[in-house]
């Protein structure tokens, strides 16, 4: 779908695809054509179909088809918010610049708002598995302070290769800037880290969870050497994510050499 991006919004175009075995290029005819209407639109419009697929003819989350990625919507501190993400998921597979832009109350710096997006290896289907998919897209929007708005995979993100014409004196490109093809993501492995490091996070009042939480929350990327106060710090957080005791000092320290940001960890 596309939609006015003007004040008075509202709803532009739709392409309906069909997907009958024949690959993805009506998919990508269409898309091309909605992009190319929305361009010559008078008033701005953006072109932003949920990377997800729908039974029926509403795009909600009732309809829900198909969960297909990961996603996070950065407004603020875009290139520091998709590192933290992907020390803990891995390299997405794709991020795009939507062309908006933010700038540093503290140095005036203007960055990108950015679009990063993780393709699961097995897509959500049942109701079960969407329901994991919005907790997980829900974690790691807290984690890194991402719109909230994009914690269900149902919704709308604009599309690489569409004009961003909010400030009509000064439309952008929305463009990829990072891709990485081959990168996938299971949601089971990315759901244990993320609920791990909320749990570290919360630093209290959460249940018990053995020695598999820590091992989780430990399993992808490094810190290579915690010092002092923040091994003390990481220690105790491990060994209440443990239910308070349980996982041995060998465990516990592997954990933390592999938190992917100590002070993150402790926000």
């Amino acid at each position: 779908p596309a939609f006015y991006d003007d004040k008075p919004g509202g709803p532009c175009k739709t392409r309906r695809v069909r997907l009958d075995g024949g690959g993805l290029e009506p998919v990508i005819r269409a898309a091309v054509s909605l992009a190319e209407d929305a361009a010559q639109e008078g008033r701005p419009v953006v072109v932003c179909p949920p990377v997800a697929t729908f039974s029926g003819d509403k795009a909600d989350e009732k309809s829900l088809r198909q969960g297909l990625v990961l996603s996070v919507e950065l407004d603020e501190r875009a290139a520091a918010g998709v590192d933290v993400l992907r020390r803990v998921l891995g390299p997405p597979t794709l991020v795009v610049a939507s062309g908006g832009t933010w700038a540093d109350p503290g140095t005036g710096e203007v960055q990108p708002r950015l679009h990063a997006h993780w393709r699961l290896n097995e897509p959500t289907q049942a109701p079960d598995e969407h329901q994991r998919l919005k907790r997980a897209r829900t974690l790691a929007c807290d984690l890194v302070g991402a719109d909230a708005s994009c914690k269900s995979a149902v919704h709308p993100m604009r599309w690489a290769g569409t004009v961003h014409r909010k400030n009509p004196a000064a439309p952008r490109l929305a463009r990829i800037v990072e891709e990485n093809p081959d990168s996938e993501i299971s949601l089971d492995d990315a759901l244990d880290e993320l609920e791990g490091l909320a749990a570290l996070r919360a630093g209290r009042d959460h249940p018990p969870a053995g020695e598999e939480l820590p091992r989780a929350c430990a399993e992808r990327a490094a810190n290579p050497d915690p010092e002092g106060a923040a091994w003390d710090r990481l220690g105790m957080a491990f060994r209440r994510a443990a239910g308070g005791g349980g996982a041995d000092d060998e465990l516990l320290r592997a954990c933390a050499e592999r938190i992917p940001n100590p002070d993150l960890a402790w926000a």
